[in-house]
Protein backbone atom coordinates (compact mmCIF):
# COMPACT_ATOMS: atom_id res chain seq x y z
CA UNK A 1 0.00 0.00 0.00
CA UNK A 2 2.82 2.37 0.93
CA UNK A 3 4.66 1.57 -2.31
CA UNK A 4 1.57 2.43 -4.37
CA UNK A 5 1.18 5.74 -2.53
CA UNK A 6 4.86 6.58 -3.14
CA UNK A 7 4.57 5.75 -6.83
CA UNK A 8 1.44 7.91 -7.06
CA UNK A 9 3.19 10.87 -5.44
CA UNK A 10 6.22 10.53 -7.75
CA UNK A 11 3.91 10.25 -10.76
CA UNK A 12 2.09 13.43 -9.72
CA UNK A 13 5.41 15.26 -9.43
CA UNK A 14 6.49 14.08 -12.90
CA UNK A 15 3.12 15.14 -14.35
CA UNK A 16 3.50 18.58 -12.78
CA UNK A 17 7.08 18.82 -14.10
CA UNK A 18 6.03 17.91 -17.64
CA UNK A 19 3.08 20.29 -17.43
CA UNK A 20 5.40 23.07 -16.29
CA UNK A 21 7.83 22.41 -19.12
CA UNK A 22 4.97 22.32 -21.65
CA UNK A 23 3.59 25.61 -20.30
CA UNK A 24 7.01 27.32 -20.34
CA UNK A 25 8.35 26.05 -23.64
CA UNK A 26 5.17 25.81 -25.70
CA UNK A 27 2.39 28.00 -24.35
CA UNK A 28 4.71 30.82 -23.18
CA UNK A 29 7.18 30.51 -26.05
CA UNK A 30 6.24 33.86 -27.62
CA UNK A 31 6.59 35.71 -24.33
CA UNK A 32 10.03 34.35 -23.46
CA UNK A 33 11.18 34.70 -27.05
CA UNK A 34 10.40 38.43 -26.89
CA UNK A 35 12.23 38.72 -23.59
CA UNK A 36 15.32 37.05 -25.00
CA UNK A 37 15.29 39.39 -28.00
CA UNK A 38 14.56 42.55 -26.05
CA UNK A 39 17.01 41.94 -23.22
CA UNK A 40 20.37 41.02 -24.60
CA UNK A 41 24.05 41.25 -23.91
CA UNK A 42 26.08 43.43 -26.23
CA UNK A 43 29.86 43.33 -26.61
CA UNK A 44 31.31 46.63 -27.79
CA UNK A 45 34.95 46.33 -28.88
CA UNK A 46 37.37 49.13 -27.97
CA UNK A 47 40.24 49.48 -30.42
CA UNK A 48 43.68 50.17 -29.04
CA UNK A 49 45.66 53.05 -30.57
CA UNK A 50 48.96 52.22 -32.26
CA UNK A 51 52.14 53.67 -30.88
CA UNK A 52 53.31 57.03 -32.21
CA UNK A 53 56.33 57.43 -34.48
CA UNK A 54 58.61 60.36 -33.65
CA UNK A 55 61.83 61.78 -35.07
CA UNK A 56 65.18 61.99 -33.26
CA UNK A 57 64.13 65.25 -31.54
CA UNK A 58 60.75 63.93 -30.34
CA UNK A 59 58.74 65.63 -33.10
CA UNK A 60 55.59 63.54 -33.87
CA UNK A 61 55.59 62.15 -37.41
CA UNK A 62 52.82 59.53 -37.25
CA UNK A 63 50.06 59.69 -34.62
CA UNK A 64 46.40 58.67 -34.26
CA UNK A 65 43.15 60.59 -34.63
CA UNK A 66 39.62 59.88 -33.41
CA UNK A 67 37.28 58.43 -36.01
CA UNK A 68 33.47 58.07 -35.85
CA UNK A 69 31.76 55.07 -37.46
CA UNK A 70 28.05 54.34 -37.90
CA UNK A 71 27.16 50.77 -36.90
CA UNK A 72 23.95 48.76 -36.76
CA UNK A 73 22.73 45.77 -34.77
CA UNK A 74 20.25 44.42 -37.31
CA UNK A 75 18.27 42.29 -34.85
CA UNK A 76 17.32 45.41 -32.89
CA UNK A 77 16.25 47.41 -35.96
CA UNK A 78 12.52 48.15 -35.95
CA UNK A 79 12.15 51.02 -38.43
CA UNK A 80 14.10 50.19 -41.59
CA UNK A 81 12.52 52.95 -43.69
CA UNK A 82 13.09 55.51 -40.95
CA UNK A 83 16.77 54.56 -40.71
CA UNK A 84 17.26 54.82 -44.46
CA UNK A 85 15.67 58.28 -44.42
CA UNK A 86 17.79 59.36 -41.45
CA UNK A 87 21.09 58.22 -42.93
CA UNK A 88 20.25 59.60 -46.34
CA UNK A 89 19.46 63.01 -44.85
CA UNK A 90 22.47 63.36 -42.56
CA UNK A 91 25.18 61.41 -44.39
CA UNK A 92 23.93 62.17 -47.92
CA UNK A 93 24.32 58.47 -48.75
CA UNK A 94 22.45 57.12 -51.79
CA UNK A 95 19.46 54.98 -50.89
CA UNK A 96 20.90 51.96 -52.73
CA UNK A 97 24.15 52.17 -50.78
CA UNK A 98 22.23 52.26 -47.49
CA UNK A 99 20.06 49.31 -48.53
CA UNK A 100 23.14 47.28 -49.45
CA UNK A 101 24.72 48.14 -46.10
CA UNK A 102 21.57 47.05 -44.23
CA UNK A 103 21.44 43.77 -46.16
CA UNK A 104 25.07 43.19 -45.23
CA UNK A 105 24.26 43.83 -41.56
CA UNK A 106 21.37 41.39 -41.79
CA UNK A 107 23.82 38.55 -42.39
CA UNK A 108 25.27 39.13 -38.90
CA UNK A 109 22.14 40.24 -37.02
CA UNK A 110 23.44 40.04 -33.45
CA UNK A 111 26.71 41.97 -33.67
CA UNK A 112 27.43 45.61 -34.58
CA UNK A 113 28.16 45.92 -38.31
CA UNK A 114 29.72 49.13 -39.64
CA UNK A 115 27.64 50.74 -42.36
CA UNK A 116 29.47 54.10 -42.69
CA UNK A 117 33.06 54.88 -41.73
CA UNK A 118 34.98 57.94 -40.60
CA UNK A 119 32.16 60.50 -40.60
CA UNK A 120 32.82 63.98 -39.25
CA UNK A 121 32.18 64.95 -35.64
CA UNK A 122 29.09 67.10 -36.32
CA UNK A 123 27.29 64.31 -38.19
CA UNK A 124 28.28 61.83 -35.48
CA UNK A 125 26.67 64.04 -32.81
CA UNK A 126 23.47 64.35 -34.86
CA UNK A 127 23.23 60.58 -35.32
CA UNK A 128 24.06 59.93 -31.67
CA UNK A 129 21.10 62.09 -30.66
CA UNK A 130 18.86 60.34 -33.20
CA UNK A 131 19.95 56.88 -31.98
CA UNK A 132 17.81 57.35 -28.84
CA UNK A 133 14.72 56.93 -31.04
CA UNK A 134 16.26 54.59 -33.59
CA UNK A 135 16.73 51.07 -32.23
CA UNK A 136 19.87 49.26 -33.34
CA UNK A 137 21.78 52.38 -34.43
CA UNK A 138 25.20 52.89 -32.85
CA UNK A 139 27.96 55.49 -33.13
CA UNK A 140 31.33 53.89 -32.46
CA UNK A 141 34.66 55.62 -31.98
CA UNK A 142 37.96 54.15 -33.04
CA UNK A 143 41.54 55.21 -33.55
CA UNK A 144 42.74 55.98 -37.09
CA UNK A 145 46.35 56.38 -38.20
CA UNK A 146 47.34 59.94 -39.03
CA UNK A 147 50.46 60.67 -41.10
CA UNK A 148 51.10 64.29 -40.20
CA UNK A 149 53.39 65.16 -43.12
CA UNK A 150 51.44 63.42 -45.88
CA UNK A 151 53.77 61.95 -48.50
CA UNK A 152 56.95 63.19 -46.76
CA UNK A 153 58.79 60.15 -45.43
CA UNK A 154 56.13 57.78 -46.76
CA UNK A 155 58.65 55.15 -47.87
CA UNK A 156 60.16 55.16 -44.39
CA UNK A 157 56.85 54.80 -42.57
CA UNK A 158 55.05 52.48 -44.98
CA UNK A 159 51.28 52.21 -44.61
CA UNK A 160 48.45 50.22 -43.03
CA UNK A 161 45.61 48.29 -44.62
CA UNK A 162 42.86 45.95 -43.48
CA UNK A 163 43.70 42.34 -42.84
CA UNK A 164 42.39 39.99 -45.53
CA UNK A 165 40.38 36.81 -44.93
CA UNK A 166 43.23 34.45 -45.93
CA UNK A 167 45.58 36.34 -43.58
CA UNK A 168 43.02 36.21 -40.78
CA UNK A 169 42.98 32.43 -40.89
CA UNK A 170 46.63 32.34 -39.92
CA UNK A 171 46.51 35.24 -37.47
CA UNK A 172 43.33 34.51 -35.49
CA UNK A 173 45.34 32.81 -32.76
CA UNK A 174 47.23 36.08 -32.24
CA UNK A 175 44.05 37.98 -31.44
CA UNK A 176 43.43 39.59 -34.84
CA UNK A 177 39.88 40.28 -36.02
CA UNK A 178 38.34 41.07 -39.38
CA UNK A 179 38.84 44.74 -40.32
CA UNK A 180 41.95 45.06 -38.13
CA UNK A 181 44.71 47.18 -39.66
CA UNK A 182 48.23 45.81 -40.02
CA UNK A 183 51.49 47.26 -41.34
CA UNK A 184 52.14 46.63 -45.01
CA UNK A 185 55.50 48.25 -45.65
CA UNK A 186 58.32 50.20 -44.04
CA UNK A 187 58.44 50.79 -40.31
CA UNK A 188 54.72 50.06 -39.91
CA UNK A 189 55.33 46.50 -41.15
CA UNK A 190 58.74 45.80 -39.58
CA UNK A 191 57.67 47.06 -36.13
CA UNK A 192 54.00 46.05 -36.40
CA UNK A 193 53.96 43.95 -33.21
CA UNK A 194 55.83 46.70 -31.34
CA UNK A 195 53.51 49.51 -32.47
CA UNK A 196 50.17 47.73 -32.14
CA UNK A 197 48.41 47.68 -28.79
CA UNK A 198 45.96 45.27 -27.19
CA UNK A 199 42.26 45.78 -27.91
CA UNK A 200 39.71 45.97 -25.12
CA UNK A 201 35.94 45.80 -24.91
CA UNK A 202 32.80 46.41 -22.85
CA UNK A 203 30.18 43.77 -22.16
CA UNK A 204 26.87 45.49 -21.46
CA UNK A 205 23.27 44.43 -20.91
CA UNK A 206 20.55 46.40 -22.68
CA UNK A 207 16.77 46.49 -22.31
CA UNK A 208 14.01 46.40 -24.90
CA UNK A 209 14.53 50.10 -25.68
CA UNK A 210 18.21 49.60 -26.42
CA UNK A 211 19.19 51.37 -23.22
CA UNK A 212 22.15 50.21 -21.20
CA UNK A 213 21.02 48.61 -17.95
CA UNK A 214 24.35 47.54 -16.55
CA UNK A 215 27.99 46.88 -17.42
CA UNK A 216 28.85 43.22 -17.06
CA UNK A 217 32.54 43.52 -17.81
CA UNK A 218 35.22 45.94 -18.98
CA UNK A 219 38.64 45.33 -20.45
CA UNK A 220 40.65 48.49 -20.97
CA UNK A 221 42.68 48.67 -24.21
CA UNK A 222 46.41 49.21 -23.96
CA UNK A 223 48.24 51.48 -26.40
CA UNK A 224 51.13 50.37 -28.57
CA UNK A 225 54.68 51.49 -27.80
CA UNK A 226 56.08 54.72 -29.24
CA UNK A 227 58.98 54.50 -31.66
CA UNK A 228 61.77 57.09 -31.94
CA UNK A 229 63.62 57.21 -35.26
CA UNK A 230 67.03 58.59 -36.21
CA UNK A 231 65.32 60.77 -38.85
CA UNK A 232 65.37 64.55 -38.53
CA UNK A 233 62.11 65.86 -39.98
CA UNK A 234 63.71 69.21 -40.89
CA UNK A 235 66.28 67.47 -43.06
CA UNK A 236 63.64 65.08 -44.38
CA UNK A 237 61.46 68.00 -45.50
CA UNK A 238 64.46 69.65 -47.19
CA UNK A 239 65.32 66.46 -49.11
CA UNK A 240 61.74 65.98 -50.30
CA UNK A 241 61.59 69.61 -51.39
CA UNK A 242 64.86 69.30 -53.36
CA UNK A 243 63.60 66.22 -55.20
CA UNK A 244 60.44 68.07 -56.18
CA UNK A 245 58.81 66.43 -59.22
CA UNK A 246 61.96 64.51 -60.18
CA UNK A 247 62.27 60.76 -59.92
CA UNK A 248 65.07 59.77 -57.60
CA UNK A 249 66.19 59.24 -54.05
CA UNK A 250 68.14 61.03 -51.33
CA UNK A 251 69.71 59.41 -48.28
CA UNK A 252 71.46 61.51 -45.63
CA UNK A 253 73.52 59.59 -43.06
CA UNK A 254 75.72 60.44 -40.10
CA UNK A 255 79.17 59.08 -41.14
CA UNK A 256 80.18 58.66 -37.48
CA UNK A 257 77.61 55.98 -36.67
CA UNK A 258 75.60 55.22 -39.83
CA UNK A 259 72.36 56.75 -38.52
CA UNK A 260 69.91 57.61 -41.31
CA UNK A 261 68.96 61.27 -40.90
CA UNK A 262 66.73 61.47 -43.96
CA UNK A 263 65.49 59.05 -46.60
CA UNK A 264 63.40 60.32 -49.49
CA UNK A 265 62.15 58.58 -52.63
CA UNK A 266 60.14 60.17 -55.44
CA UNK A 267 57.47 59.80 -56.68
CA UNK A 268 56.00 59.28 -53.23
CA UNK A 269 52.53 58.46 -51.89
CA UNK A 270 50.34 59.66 -49.03
CA UNK A 271 49.88 56.81 -46.50
CA UNK A 272 46.65 58.47 -45.32
CA UNK A 273 45.10 57.25 -48.59
CA UNK A 274 45.15 53.68 -47.26
CA UNK A 275 43.38 54.67 -44.03
CA UNK A 276 40.52 56.77 -45.37
CA UNK A 277 37.44 54.74 -46.38
CA UNK A 278 36.54 56.68 -49.54
CA UNK A 279 39.87 56.48 -51.37
CA UNK A 280 39.75 52.95 -52.77
CA UNK A 281 40.13 54.18 -56.37
CA UNK A 282 43.25 56.15 -55.45
CA UNK A 283 44.65 53.12 -53.62
CA UNK A 284 44.24 50.95 -56.70
CA UNK A 285 45.87 53.64 -58.85
CA UNK A 286 48.91 53.84 -56.55
CA UNK A 287 49.36 50.07 -56.40
CA UNK A 288 48.97 49.58 -60.17
CA UNK A 289 51.00 52.59 -61.38
CA UNK A 290 53.81 51.01 -63.43
CA UNK A 291 55.07 54.31 -64.84
CA UNK A 292 55.87 56.45 -61.82
CA UNK A 293 55.94 53.51 -59.36
CA UNK A 294 55.10 55.67 -56.32
CA UNK A 295 55.09 52.62 -54.01
CA UNK A 296 58.64 51.65 -55.02
CA UNK A 297 61.32 52.70 -52.54
CA UNK A 298 64.11 53.87 -54.82
CA UNK A 299 66.34 54.71 -51.86
CA UNK A 300 66.83 51.08 -50.74
CA UNK A 301 65.46 48.98 -53.62
CA UNK A 302 66.61 50.82 -56.73
CA UNK A 303 69.70 49.61 -58.62
CA UNK A 304 71.82 52.49 -59.97
CA UNK A 305 75.45 52.91 -61.09
CA UNK A 306 77.39 54.62 -58.26
CA UNK A 307 78.53 57.56 -60.45
CA UNK A 308 80.04 60.49 -58.58
CA UNK A 309 79.25 58.91 -55.20
CA UNK A 310 82.21 56.58 -55.82
CA UNK A 311 84.53 59.62 -55.96
CA UNK A 312 84.28 59.70 -52.15
CA UNK A 313 85.52 56.10 -52.01
CA UNK A 314 88.36 56.90 -54.42
CA UNK A 315 89.41 60.01 -52.46
CA UNK A 316 89.29 58.16 -49.11
CA UNK A 317 91.42 55.33 -50.49
CA UNK A 318 94.02 57.71 -51.92
CA UNK A 319 94.33 59.74 -48.72
CA UNK A 320 94.49 56.71 -46.39
CA UNK A 321 97.27 55.08 -48.48
CA UNK A 322 99.15 58.40 -48.78
CA UNK A 323 99.06 58.21 -52.58
CA UNK A 324 97.92 61.84 -52.54
CA UNK A 325 98.05 64.60 -49.92
CA UNK A 326 95.33 67.16 -49.16
CA UNK A 327 97.33 69.71 -51.19
CA UNK A 328 98.09 67.39 -54.16
CA UNK A 329 96.86 69.02 -57.35
CA UNK A 330 95.86 67.68 -60.76
CA UNK A 331 95.06 69.72 -63.84
CA UNK A 332 91.69 69.38 -65.57
CA UNK A 333 91.55 70.61 -69.15
CA UNK A 334 88.15 69.07 -69.84
CA UNK A 335 89.29 65.52 -70.72
CA UNK A 336 91.66 62.72 -69.72
CA UNK A 337 93.51 60.46 -72.13
CA UNK A 338 94.39 56.87 -71.38
CA UNK A 339 96.01 55.10 -74.32
CA UNK A 340 93.81 55.67 -77.33
CA UNK A 341 90.75 56.44 -75.20
CA UNK A 342 89.59 59.87 -74.12
CA UNK A 343 87.37 60.37 -71.05
CA UNK A 344 85.57 63.70 -70.75
CA UNK A 345 84.87 65.79 -67.69
CA UNK A 346 81.32 66.99 -67.29
CA UNK A 347 82.64 70.56 -67.75
CA UNK A 348 83.88 70.84 -71.33
CA UNK A 349 86.34 73.70 -70.67
CA UNK A 350 87.70 71.93 -67.59
CA UNK A 351 88.20 73.01 -63.97
CA UNK A 352 91.87 73.92 -64.14
CA UNK A 353 94.21 72.95 -61.31
CA UNK A 354 92.36 71.29 -58.41
CA UNK A 355 93.24 69.78 -55.03
CA UNK A 356 91.07 67.23 -53.22
CA UNK A 357 88.76 69.89 -51.77
CA UNK A 358 88.16 71.47 -55.16
CA UNK A 359 87.80 68.07 -56.82
CA UNK A 360 85.00 67.08 -54.44
CA UNK A 361 83.36 70.51 -54.46
CA UNK A 362 83.10 70.63 -58.27
CA UNK A 363 82.89 66.83 -58.76
CA UNK A 364 85.72 67.04 -61.26
CA UNK A 365 85.95 63.83 -63.29
CA UNK A 366 89.55 64.41 -64.46
CA UNK A 367 90.83 64.98 -60.92
CA UNK A 368 89.48 61.60 -59.88
CA UNK A 369 90.75 59.84 -63.03
CA UNK A 370 94.21 60.94 -61.93
CA UNK A 371 93.54 60.05 -58.29
CA UNK A 372 92.34 56.55 -59.23
CA UNK A 373 95.52 55.98 -61.32
CA UNK A 374 97.61 57.12 -58.38
CA UNK A 375 95.89 54.59 -56.14
CA UNK A 376 96.48 51.90 -58.76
Amino acid sequence: MKERALIAVISVFFILLWASLFYTQVLRFGYYSRLSRNNSIRIVPIDSPRGNILDRNGVPLVTNRLSFDVALIYEELKDRKGLIKLLSGILKMPGEAITDALDKAGKKPYIPVTIAEDINKEKAIMLEEASCDMDGLLIQTKSKRNYLYGSVGSHCFGYLSQISEPELEGLKSYGYRMRDMIGRDGIEKFYNTYLEGTDGGIQIEIDSLGRQTRILGLKEPSSGKDLYLTLDIRLQLACDKLLGEHKGAVIAMDPRNGEVLALASHPAFDPNTFVKPKTSAERVRLLKDKTGKPMFNRAISGLYPPGSIFKIVTATSALETNRIKPDTRFFCGGSYKLGNATFDCWKKEGHGSQNIRGGLTYSCNVFFYNTARAVG
